[in-house]
């Protein structure tokens, strides 16, 4: 059995811990996304061979080739561009190396190492971008830390309806508005998953416009197709002879650094993590990236339909007949007079689906679900308070009243 090495999309990252992980700093200063990466290379951290890649600051050539190629997004934060060097110096003390490329994303340069390192090692590429599952073969996997799923070649078919070779040709017809990329006119997800199982790929499409019908041909363009193409395929021959599997390989982490770290950014519940946890299982030899230590509680599908209808809908007020109204009358008319266990059953597919599309899984799995687990827990066994403390924060409190009102007095005569 080969060893697992893995490559770890830094910068779909950094947005994803920033926009993901809210209200988290530590004296005014953010620290959502050092949080992040903390978790995840905690969660990495029995891996010996482990690389992050950037995405280099300068022009790349799809944006020299096509000049929307995001242009659509905003510029990054300061609240997260702040966060980048103490970010690298967490990855650092981890005994990790990071990598950028100059005129290169970090999913060109993870595809090139991946082809590089295949026939040695297991490819384990840490992502939730869809651009790189077209990677994915027999030694090429993808993990999603956040849903704890490692995908195959059989899972991603499962998953895209279409083979990895076919998902650049895919985005390309169908357009990724994350990267600006309009695709082709008239041409959806679902058409393009059927153009590709009859034709194969972009060139047999092409050459098969006669058949194709009529309100699709007129829109089919080579040229802009080649371009797309161009825009969607990962490329695969960055000159990286420089890097040899000793940059990959992690060293020693420097665990007192990681302690002194994660005490200035007050991260106290992952300093325990630090140290090797005695009888842990690990799910795919894999730990959750968000998980937390709360009891089990069975999550029933009436309970989840009304979080995923609070998400879908919020003035839904979490009822799904008010939900089902706001997706579609026909729907509301079709499910109002059903049973209540037959309308959950017929709504489960249907929201989920929906939840998939708007991208409220992780609010749906990792917040709304856990913290329902924990509301639940503390409903039936309650909260503890610390007296003493109460008692200090009442007489702290109702001594800074008296010095305000003292100061008010100073200035406009006594106050009844």
């Amino acid at each position: 059995m080969k060893e697992k090495l893995y490559l770890i999309d830094g910068s779909s990252f950094l947005y994803r811990f920033f926009y993901a992980i809210k209200n988290l700093s530590n004296n005014g200063f953010p620290t959502n996304v050092i949080f992040g990466f903390s978790r995840l290379l905690l969660s990495l951290k029995d891996a010996s061979y482990i690389l992050i890649c950037f995405d280099s600051k300068e022009k790349t050539f799809r944006k020299e080739n096509f000049a929307e190629y995001k242009k659509q997004r905003p510029p990054m934060p300061d609240e997260l561009s702040v966060q980048i060097e103490p970010t690298k110096e967490i990855i650092e003390a981890f005994g990790i190396n990071y990598l950028e490329i100059a005129g290169f994303e970090a999913d060109d340069i993870i595809a090139t190492l991946a082809v590089k390192f295949k026939n040695d090692f297991d490819i384990i590429i840490v992502t939730q971008d869809k651009d790189l599952f077209q990677l994915v073969d027999d030694n090429i996997f993808i993990y999603d830390p956040v849903k704890n799923i490692t995908y195959d070649y059989k899972k991603t078919i499962e998953k895209f309806e279409i083979e990895p070779s076919q998902i650049s040709d895919f985005l390309a017809l169908a357009g990724d508005s994350s990267d600006g990329i309009p695709g082709i006119s008239g041409i959806g997800p679902k058409t393009a998953i059927k153009l590709l199982k009859d034709y194969k790929n972009i060139n047999g499409i092409v050459q098969n416009k006669d058949k194709l019908p009529q309100k699709i041909q007129s829109n089919i363009d080579e040229e802009k197709l080649k371009l797309y193409k161009s825009l969607t395929n990962l490329d695969k021959n960055i000159n990286i002879d420089n890097i040899s599997i000793n940059y990959i390989k992690k060293t020693v982490s420097d665990t007192k650094t990681l302690k002194n770290l994660f005490e200035k950014y007050n991260f106290k519940s992952l300093i325990g993590k630090l140290e090797p946890q005695q009888n842990q299982t690990l799910k795919n030899n894999h730990t959750s990236l968000f998980e937390i230590n709360i009891p089990k509680v069975e999550t029933d599908d009436a309970s989840l339909l009304e979080l995923a209808a609070y998400l879908i809908q919020p003035k839904s007020a979490g009822n799904i007949d008010k939900c089902a109204l706001f997706i579609d009358k026909s729907l509301y008319e079709k499910i109002i007079n059903m049973q209540e266990s037959e309308k959950i059953s017929y709504l489960k597919p249907i929201f989920l689906d929906l939840i998939k599309k708007l991208d409220l899984e992780f609010l749906l799995f990792e917040v709304e679900l856990p913290l329902r687990k924990i509301l639940k827990k503390m409903e039936k066994e309650g909260i503890c308070l610390d007296i003493e403390k109460l008692k200090y924060y009442k007489t702290l409190i109702n001594a800074l009243i008296e010095e305000k009102r003292s100061l008010i007095e100073s200035i406009i005569g006594p106050c009844n």
